[in-house]
């Protein structure tokens, strides 16, 4: 490094304080760049950085202008010239399709550039977040967009993908997803699912986790089949679709799998209660931990007594508003062998008055529960057997007790 004027440690202290960025989650640029003047102030500035600072790239939306992303690109290089390599500390990306990167007035080849060479200045690099919008730039923009990003696709390993709503589905995107072969993690926002898109998640057959929010997944269930290790798959208010092909899918194809979570489901209405693919998740992934659904008409008391008989593994279990379980006596659920010894958390929210028959089987047969969350009964005399085993009402009105000491049993 070259040489500076001597400061004193103190001062420099007080200086790189200053320097510090308000906002918790903006790079800091300013730090960075002192910090490289010299070895003296490397040694004070590197105080000011830690991994978590210096992780995400383009995290805050205060950083996304054309200038500091050309700035990012010379303190990494500089950084890497010098030895340092601060560049090795990045670990997620925020790519956003802005105008300031990619509208009608930016230069697309500065930014294409710029975001080209960044992976090449931060090799553990694994997580990309994409932000695509409408820039003004129009199609010329876009395509220069997913050209920049042909570097990133080798060490990809997680990919989050939000899309503006409706917006039609980008070009090449396809094509890129298809070379992220180390691709374990997904999150797809506002996705339309194109039979492009799906050829190319069928070649992804190492993904673990999946997340799809407000996604159009009509013909999900093609790619999920290829993926055996599949451990967490999350949909959320899924946009005009089916889904009951998606759960035979993972039913069919996915052992591994160990949480799974639907709410708000869009065109499930005409379902009656207790006919649901659902139930076969239930009976085949025997290793199922978390089991969330929320407001599903499919869901009934039959399902509640299938995931009490077949779900073993369970240690969290969220039936909420599924108005068609029913926990009075004589439902279905007196009628079947218990065999959940592991449950932990239990939500029935929404799902009608509970006896206190219900409650003392759960006391029995589950011995690790430490939170459980019914609906609010007037009148209702469960909460004294609650009470009577250490339970704590809180003000959220879900009861807690001290939790069960964990063991592995896998």
């Amino acid at each position: 490094m070259p040489q500076a004027p001597y400061v004193s440690p103190e001062v420099l202290e007080a200086i790189f304080e200053l320097l510090v960025p308000d906002d918790k989650d903006a790079f800091r640029y300013d730090v960075l760049a002192a910090s490289l003047t010299c070895r003296l102030w490397y040694a004070v500035g590197s105080y000011y950085f830690n991994d978590k600072s210096l992780q995400n790239l383009f995290e805050s939306t205060d950083n996304r202008s054309h200038a500091n992303l050309v700035r990012t690109r010379l303190l990494l290089a500089e950084s890497q010239r010098l030895g340092v390599c601060h560049g090795r500390h990045v670990k997620r990306i925020h790519l956003c399709m802005t105008n300031a990167w990619f509208g009608r007035n930016s230069d697309h080849s500065e930014a294409v550039d710029c975001i080209a060479d960044i992976p090449a200045l931060t090799p553990n690099l694994t997580d990309v977040r994409l932000h695509l919008g409408v820039p003004h730039g129009g199609l010329e923009a876009r395509l220069s967009f997913h050209e920049s990003l042909k570097p990133y696709c080798a060490n990809v390993e997680r990919l989050h993908v939000g899309m503006k709503l409706f917006s039609a589905p980008h070009q090449k995107l396809a094509d890129l997803i298809a070379d992220m072969h180390k691709l374990t993690i997904i999150d797809f926002m506002y996705m339309d699912f194109t039979p492009e898109l799906l050829d190319a998640l069928k070649k992804c057959t190492g993904i673990k986790y999946v997340t799809f929010n407000r996604a159009r997944i009509r013909d999900a269930h093609l790619c999920i089949s290829h993926w055996p290790s599949l451990r967490s798959l999350e949909v959320n208010a899924a946009l005009r679709t089916y889904c009951e092909e998606l759960w035979e899918a993972v039913a069919k194809s996915c052992p591994l799998l160990r949480e799974l979570i639907y709410t708000d489901p869009s065109n499930d209405e005409y379902l009656l209660p207790d006919k649901t693919q659902l139930f076969e998740v239930l009976a085949k992934c025997s290793k199922l931990k978390v089991l969330y659904v929320k407001a599903h008409p499919g869901i009934g008391s039959e399902f509640l007594a299938a995931a009490m008989r077949d779900g073993r593994a369970l240690t969290h279990l969220t039936l909420r508003n599924c108005k068609n379980v029913v926990i009075e006596r004589g439902a279905a659920w007196e009628t079947v062998e218990w065999s959940c010894p592991w449950l932990e958390d239990l939500d029935l929210i929404g799902c009608g008055l509970v006896a206190d028959v219900f409650v003392e089987r759960v006391l029995e047969r589950c011995r690790r529960i430490c939170k459980i969350a019914f609906s609010e009964e007037r009148d209702a005399t469960w909460p004294v057997l609650l009470e009577a085993v250490d339970f704590v009402r809180g003000t959220d009105g879900v009861w807690k007790r001290p939790v069960v000491e964990e063991v592995d049993y896998y």
